[in-house]
């Protein structure tokens, strides 16, 4: 037998393990040097090899494996004690790691322990040990793989639980692949299973990811799911399979631009069924990772300070680190944005923390569904002006909605539907329909209770954003009409915020407005009203480390890290003791590392009451530091009398406590206005169809709201809310000439008038108005004009039980060079100052027949 023969039959006695090559998951050996140096340059990526190599000192001291079956899935951010051996090995070089790993290895395999059950990642156990491990222990995982592909039945069940649940966007097909992945060298590995369970992953990421960018179980499920398997992207990517690039996870940046807020440190907006968190560390570093060269991303990442992470992980701080690119402030993002399969808008005016943010959502029955169709938020100024608690709280009754004789809608209720969403530079508007919400039990027991518990349930919210002149307001227009006897109108607030009412039609929030100290440390001059021992308490909200001083004594560092850091918190910064404090003046310092907002100090034996934040500064024992409280005024427009009073609610979290302003009235309909800049001068003398005035400097806006039910066909259908601003050298003249320099919008309606003049008429073309009821009483409408721009929205009314048939509209735009209508750009034709156009109106958006068809798609495409 020559060499060469013996060569080969030496190889095929071999074991298949030896003759396999290196799985390469995340990263390739040529790769290895550059990680190296890039560990040594500092940084993160040195903190987290640093981290990881202490973990690992005391994991060589572990002595055998527990066999305890843990349920869940695998945390890509929390690597376990064999991978991070494994990972320390490769990187460091030390024998003394490779030995551990193969000990205990060893061990589980002696013991006949079935890893993959035990909360073990070994993939990349296999992967980053390949080196380290004896043949028989390689060839040990690589059997503990093929069973759990062969018999876990839940990789089997991925487009159920792809779809059904908020965890299962990325539970089962990313374990797949990463078992699949890790033997593509091995003669078992199946490239077309492969290939499919990429597919599956691709899939579900756009499903789990709208079009627009957004989660869909928005906020902390973009967390969660990331966390846990989010690095089976990575090796699909490596293995060939482009995922990113094809789905739609490009566009993710730009929402988490819209959905976080602007105030450091950032977190998700805590509405509807996102958690009040921070996008974590492991999530940004991976998306940056994905989409490196997104400026968005390294905008965001900035933002997020992801390079000031103390605790880093190694896979995205080592494996997948990529520094932060300097990115200017994304300010084309700014505006407002629809994400119809969560009938979610969000806007945000600028990129800075003073930024005027809203968002709004009329979307429930899923998950942790809320009683909260058309609630809202608002931000100014680096001050949150309304709130929501968002996870966690679902009774409606404590959120900003409008409730009925103390009740609300069921929390798993049906869907919110939007009727129109208009979102310009002068104007945000959104018009949502709550009857599926309020009707739930009804259309589940019709044979029971035919008669619907209310027959209408609509709000319109307008965002006036402003500009440099002209400060924001927001104005919102709500019509429950049920068989209740009383309604309340809720707006909700921090639970440290002062509510003021002034009479039955305005009432002023005065919200803490706390203050950073300065670089040096802010001193605090406190009387102490008698001698004793006191706790020192700090009302903050933020992220830092608070170094407190007594008198000149140090008392210690108190880390601080509030679960909404735009809402203050009662927090002990006297390093857990009791201080002895003589009767007279104190002086407390305060030093700061970290971004945190303190309101003022006080000295107790127990912390502070929730509720009130000025009554718990007296002139003894406790100083305020904020020099002027934000102010946000809040007007009803109509009715001419509400009932105002307050209500003070301390949830199960006591970071979700809140004070709500309750008006109410036995109409059921409410016109109201939120100030939270500037005050104008508000008239409330009805004149040529609007019920109020209000006059800026330079500018005169006219609101008002259309006539409730009942609707006939024989009367033109008003809009629901109207709303016209024009200069203050043009009110001499207005409405018999309307200015060419106008702005103006109408929502709801197929007809909109100033006095005797037309803006705003949608008919049918065929006419025909007194035998149907379309469009008089079937057609929902929407117009916003800009000078230069209009949108315009055209929909039928669902229960009308309409036809779709051909609209005309005809509108007052006499500088208007761009037309869209429903979200498309139109052709017009102009006469004189109106501008004309024919379109057919939009099919109702019901979202459960969208559900369903979503649903159907989505298993189609499973069928691969």
């Amino acid at each position: 037998m020559n060499k060469l023969s013996c060569l080969i039959a030496a190889a095929v006695m071999l074991p298949l393990s030896i003759r396999a090559a290196h799985p390469h998951l995340l990263f390739s050996q040529k790769d290895l040097p550059q990680i190296k140096r890039t560990v040594s340059a500092g940084g993160i990526p040195q903190r987290a090899y640093r981290a990881m190599l202490a973990r690992c000192d005391r994991f060589i001291k572990t002595k055998t494996l527990s066999g305890k079956v843990k349920k869940g899935q695998l945390f890509d951010c929390r690597p376990d004690a064999l991978s991070e051996l494994a990972l320390a090995s490769l990187l460091s070089g030390d024998a003394g790691y490779a030995a551990a790993l193969e000990r205990l290895v060893s061990d589980a395999r002696n013991k006949n322990l079935q890893l993959t059950q035990n909360g073990y990642d070994i993939p990349l156990t296999l992967d980053w040990g390949f080196h380290a491990l004896s043949d028989e222990n390689r060839e040990y995982l690589k059997k503990l793989i093929l069973a759990e592909l062969a018999k876990n039945p839940k990789f089997k069940r991925m487009p159920y639980f792809g779809f059904g649940g908020n965890w299962g966007y990325f539970m089962y097909a990313p374990m797949a692949l990463r078992y699949h992945a890790v033997l593509a060298e091995y003669p078992e590995f199946d490239r077309k299973q492969f290939e499919k369970v990429a597919e599956y992953l691709r899939l579900v990421m756009n499903h789990a990811v709208t079009p627009g960018g957004a989660p869909t179980e928005h906020g902390a499920y973009l967390n969660y799911p990331l966390e846990i398997n989010g690095a089976a992207i990575v090796m699909a990517e490596r293995k060939g399979i482009k995922l990113v690039s094809k789905s739609n996870y490009p566009q993710i940046p730009q929402w988490m631009f819209l959905e976080t807020t602007a105030a450091k440190p950032v977190r998700f907006f805590p509405l509807e069924d996102c958690n009040l968190q921070m996008p974590s560390n492991f999530v940004v570093r991976l998306l940056l990772h994905l989409l490196p060269d997104d400026p968005v991303m390294n905008f965001m990442a900035a933002q997020f300070g992801v390079d000031n992470d103390p605790s880093p992980d190694p896979v995205s701080g080592i494996i997948l680190y990529r520094p932060v690119k300097k990115a200017a402030a994304p300010a084309a993002l700014c505006g407002g944005r629809f994400f119809p399969e969560m009938n979610l808008l969000l806007y945000r005016a600028g990129v800075d923390g003073n930024a005027l943010q809203f968002a709004s959502e009329a979307m429930c029955r899923r998950g942790h569904s809320h009683s909260s169709v058309g609630s809202f938020i608002l931000a100014y100024k680096g001050a949150w002006r309304v709130i929501d608690p968002g996870y966690g709280v679902k009774d409606g009754l404590l959120h900003s909605i409008v409730t009925m004789d103390n009740t609300a809608p069921d929390a798993h209720g049906g869907h919110g539907a939007v009727d129109c969403v208009i979102s310009g530079k002068s104007a945000a508007i959104m018009q949502v329909d709550a009857f599926d919400a309020w009707n739930s039990q009804t259309v589940y027991a019709l044979r029971s209770k035919a008669t619907p518990r209310v027959a209408y349930a609509e709000r319109v919210l307008a965002l006036l954003p402003g500009n440099g002149k002209l400060p924001p307001y927001l104005l919102v227009y709500d019509y429950l009409d049920g068989n209740g006897k009383n309604y309340q109108w809720r707006l909700q607030q921090d639970y440290f915020t002062q509510i003021k009412i002034s009479g039955d039609q305005a009432a002023a929030t005065h919200i803490t407005a706390g203050l950073p100290p300065a670089g040096k440390g802010k001193e605090i001059s406190v009387s102490v009203n008698k001698a004793g021992k006191y706790y020192i308490y700090a009302l903050v909200g933020g992220k830092a480390d608070i170094k407190t001083s007594v008198n000149g004594k140090i008392l210690g560092g108190n880390w601080i890290n509030t679960a909404q850091p735009w809402r203050f918190e009662w927090r002990q910064i006297s390093s857990g003791k009791a201080v002895a404090l003589a009767a007279g003046n104190c002086k407390i310092k305060l030093d700061c590392d970290g971004e945190v907002r303190i309101a003022g100090v006080a000295l107790s034996e127990l912390p502070p009451a929730a509720f009130g934040a000025p009554a718990a500064f007296p002139a003894v024992n406790s100083a305020a530091l904020w020099q002027k409280p934000e102010v946000t005024t809040v007007k009803f427009l109509h009715p001419a009398a509400v009932k105002l009073s307050t209500r003070d609610v301390k949830a199960k979290k006591f970071f979700q406590s809140q004070r709500t302003l309750l008006a109410e009235n036995s109409k059921g309909y409410f016109l109201t206005a939120i100030f939270p800049g500037a005050l104008p001068q508000v008239a409330a003398k009805a004149q040529y169809g609007f019920s109020h005035t209000l006059r800026w400097r330079d500018h005169i806006d006219f609101i008002g709201h259309g006539t409730p039910l009942p609707r006939v066909a024989s009367s033109p259908l008003l809009p629901r809310l109207k709303w016209v601003r024009i200069a203050a050298k043009n009110a001499g003249k207005f409405p018999a000439v309307l200015p060419d320099e106008i702005e103006y919008f109408s929502v709801g309606g197929g007809e909109f008038r100033a006095g005797r003049n037309l803006l705003f008429e949608a008919i049918d073309v065929f006419g025909d108005r007194q035998n149907i009821a379309y469009p008089r009483v079937g057609l929902t409408s929407g117009v916003l004009c800009e000078k230069d721009i209009a949108y315009v929205t055209l929909q039928i009314e669902r229960r009308s039980h309409a036809f779709v048939r051909p609209v005309a509209v005809k509108m007052f735009a006499p500088k208007v060079t761009a037309l869209f209508c429903n979200g498309k750009k139109t052709a017009f034709t102009r006469q004189g100052k109106y501008i004309t156009f024919t379109a057919l109106p939009a099919e109702p958006h019901i979202p459960a027949e969208n559900d369903k068809k979503s649903k159907e798609k989505f298993f189609r495409e499973f069928a691969i």
